[in-house]
């Protein structure tokens, strides 16, 4: 994407710092934009990243560049990105789309036919069970989940949407029966039906959840497209069977809307400190726009309206790819781009909200505290975190 760029803006060159999505290389970026180094342009994972930083004044307010260059919002990245006070701080540049990864080889030997769309957790969970087979080192899983620890929300992000970690009045959601739901669906598949690959398990062991699901240990994988990447990785992750997708299961039969199509996910900010605000503009302007299907490949869903779908399924699969990938499967649900989905406006606490569900996730998943008094535990504390943040502002 930069080399494009710069072949089209020779006299602008770009110089890519890596800063690791994980704690620390979030706090290694904000630490150098709080210290007023000399960063031009710089990318957000998710706006709970960029919505504290847009607030302690570490990215230009956007409103000049976007009216110069009469770049309307709406009709280039639709409604529900990031602002902060109404401002524009970051353009979107990216969507995320979890879903389900399947092994086709192992979903023939099975006898089970592709899911449909409107399948649900208990629809899942049968997949699993019959996905899974052999014992001890030869055992493949049926499922794996992705490994962060609030990743045991899913089935209730689905049935929620956006904002589900609080409640109207701003409260903590926690006593929301979908969180029991959820809690207590992710612990069954994985410490009584022994179905699904245990988190803290393969955690301890220093597995990633994606090499268990190309390497053959896992016969479903829920994750992002960021998966892509190791999907196309065959140096590292060789395989002859191809990948079917399916979207998210639906939380139950009843339910109308299942809210977990694609949300705005990375987004580019210029640093306050840049001494180049002009140049930054064109690349951020670049990234977000056109330059966006270069990220494809590497697991970025574009978040530009104006973006042809059809060359993506070309310039990601290609002649050279066809055998691993279900293209029809790959195009309805990889591609999906009309599904609803959620985008967060809420962040309050947000850090030390997952933290504390992560704790007590963990707590119950180890058998030290039951379900019920997980859900007590994440409802109170987090009240307590919301209560002093907003105390503090």
């Amino acid at each position: 994407m930069t080399a494009n760029f710069m072949k089209a803006n020779p006299d602008i060159h770009v110089e890519y710092v890596f800063y690791k999505n994980d704690p620390a290389g979030n706090t290694k970026l904000s630490t150098a934009l709080m210290a007023g180094d000399d960063v031009d342009v710089y990318l957000n994972y998710g706006a709970r990243r960029i919505e504290p930083r847009a607030q302690s004044g570490m990215a230009v307010d956007l409103a000049p560049y976007l009216a110069k260059d009469h770049l309307n919002m709406k009709n280039n990245f639709g409604t529900d990105y990031f602002t902060q006070n109404g401002k524009v701080y970051a353009l979107p540049a990216s969507t995320l789309k979890t879903m389900v990864w399947i092994n086709g080889q192992a979903l023939q030997e099975a006898g089970l036919a592709m899911p449909k769309k409107n399948w649900t957790w208990d629809d899942f969970k049968d997949y699993a069970k019959k996905l899974t087979k052999g014992v001890g080192f030869n055992k493949r899983y049926g499922a794996i989940w992705y490994d962060p620890g609030y990743s045991f929300t899913t089935p209730a992000r689905g049935l929620l949407g956006s904002n589900y970690y609080y409640k109207a009045d701003g409260t903590s959601n926690f006593d929301h029966p979908a969180f029991k739901m959820s809690l207590k669906y992710k612990l069954e598949l994985e410490n009584q039906l022994k179905v699904q690959e245990n988190r803290l398990e393969f955690l301890m062991a220093k597995l990633n959840y994606w090499s268990e699901f190309f390497t053959g240990k896992a016969a479903m994988m829920i994750g992002s497209d960021a998966m892509l990447r190791h999907a196309l990785n065959q140096k590292d992750y060789p395989r002859t069977w191809k990948v079917v997708f399916a979207n998210l299961p639906r939380y139950d039969k009843n339910t109308k809307v299942n809210y977990m199509g694609r949300t705005f996910f990375d987004y580019i900010a210029i640093g306050k400190n840049s001494k180049h605000k002009d140049a930054a503009w064109k690349l951020a302007k670049y990234w977000a726009t056109q330059g966006s299907i270069d990220m494809f490949k590497y697991g970025r869903g574009s978040a530009w309206k104006k973006t042809n779908i059809s060359k993506i399924a070309e310039l990601i699969i290609g002649p050279e790819n066809q055998k691993l990938f279900d293209i029809p499967s790959f195009k309805r649900v990889f591609l999906d781009f009309t599904s609803p989905g959620y985008n967060d406006s809420n962040f309050t606490a947000y850090a030390q909200v997952d933290q504390i569900i992560t704790e007590e996730y963990e707590k119950a998943q180890l058998g030290t505290i039951t379900v019920d008094q997980a859900l007590e535990n994440m409802k109170r504390r987090a009240d307590q975190e919301i209560a002093r943040e907003k105390a503090n502002k």
